[in-house]
């Protein structure tokens, strides 16, 4: 898990980041934690969307987050969840992903395959 633990911001009790956050970031599409960045610019409205998503993942209680997740109903859910976030949490809550964001990335493994693809020789082999 990603410490602190039960981390408050303006209210809002967050659970620390753990493997099922990212998994569940992953079906949401949240890709402040899933891309580097550079692969596309976000708008500023998807990036608040995000913020959001990732503010009520983490703070909403575990079984109503993989309900509404595996049921289609997350969209809603954040929705309301939203109308509850003042405007001054934004950068908080911004500050925050960024900080879980490059630990995740930072803590990616990315594996290779030692088979050779179609029509290349294994290496080692002559």
């Amino acid at each position: 898990m990603v410490e602190p633990a039960n981390h408050t911001i303006h209210g809002i009790k967050l659970r620390a980041f753990s493997y099922g956050s990212i998994q569940l970031a992953y079906m949401l599409k949240l890709t402040l934690f899933t891309e580097d960045g550079k692969t596309r610019k976000l708008t500023d409205v998807e990036t608040q969307r995000q913020i959001v998503a990732f503010a009520w993942l983490q703070s909403a209680p575990r079984e109503e987050v993989v309900a509404a997740v595996l049921n289609n109903r997350s969209e809603e859910e954040i929705l309301k969840f939203a109308l509850d976030i003042p405007f001054e949490a934004i950068p908080e809550l911004l500050e925050e992903i960024s900080r879980i964001g490059s630990i995740t990335r930072a803590s990616t493994v990315n594996v290779e395959s030692k088979h050779a693809a179609i029509g290349e020789e294994s290496p080692g082999k002559s």
